[in-house]
């Protein structure tokens, strides 16, 4: 799913950029246009801070050391740490646009990517869980999902806490993303448990994504209402993303 728009809550939405509502994509109008009439895709994500491109490390490498370049020089140059440009040739990062274009500038060629939003979109996330906006228990939750090999993204003010994504996945039915509630409360009852998952099940045919629960209470059923229920001690038990993806399938069928 892609969401077009002409604003936000707080400003336009700019053009050739993509933002970001919910781990879902966002555009302009004229930036969808682009995409389908010219086949010009944008390359600026728009994030907290300010606005970042994803770097093609391949093409950064290749041309560094055809340049002669250490990875210090180029660094220097572009007045960034050894270890960032290491990260940017490795794809562990995103950088900011004025880095973008003056290492351009330096080596003369394009290294940035474009962003194919017609693609399965997933932002570039790696194991480390972004738990800024989450409580303990769901930083927590969010910290064991990241350890068995899911890239997380807390969200704020959504029916879910978080959104979740195999960073490796080999089958198809391994790349969906999961849409998350970490934090249910036990002394919630049975009845706002549903309303709950009505809530997840509708959002997640809206995005294609498979939603589930967290929760501590053994005596609550796999399931509610389709939603695969997790216990928060068998996140600890499972040893990586393939086997919990299998575990939410079958609750899932249940």
């Amino acid at each position: 799913p892609i969401i077009v728009g002409v604003k936000s809550k707080n400003h336009i939405l700019e053009e050739d950029v993509v933002y970001e509502r919910h781990g879902l994509p966002a555009i302009g109008l004229e930036t969808l246009k682009n995409m389908i009439v010219y086949d010009e895709y944008p390359e600026i994500l728009a994030d907290r801070g300010g606005y970042y491109v994803q770097i093609n490390g391949n093409v950064l490498k290749e041309y560094r050391e055809e340049y002669n370049l250490s990875l210090k020089d180029l660094a220097d140059l572009a007045h960034v740490s050894r270890a960032t440009m290491y990260k940017y040739e490795n794809g562990m990062v995103r950088a900011n646009t004025e880095t973008a274009m003056l290492l351009e500038e330096i080596l003369n060629t394009k290294i940035t990517l474009d962003i194919d939003l017609f693609e399965p979109y997933q932002e570039d996330i790696k194991l480390k869980a972004d738990t800024s906006s989450l409580n303990q228990t769901q930083g927590t939750n969010a910290q064991n999902l990241a350890k068995l090999g899911f890239g997380v993204v807390s969200t704020n003010k959504s029916p879910f806490d978080a959104l979740a994504k195999a960073e490796i996945a080999t089958r198809k039915k391994e790349q969906t993303p999961l849409i998350a509630n970490l934090n249910v409360q036990d002394e919630q009852n049975t009845k706002t448990l549903k309303k709950m998952a009505i809530s997840l099940k509708d959002l997640s045919l809206v995005t294609s994504s498979d939603p589930f629960f967290v929760l501590k209470d053994d005596k609550i059923k796999d399931s509610i209402d389709g939603i695969p229920v997790i216990k928060s001690w068998e996140m600890k038990e499972v040893e990586n993303s393939k086997e919990f993806l299998r575990l939410i399938r079958e609750r899932r069928n249940n």
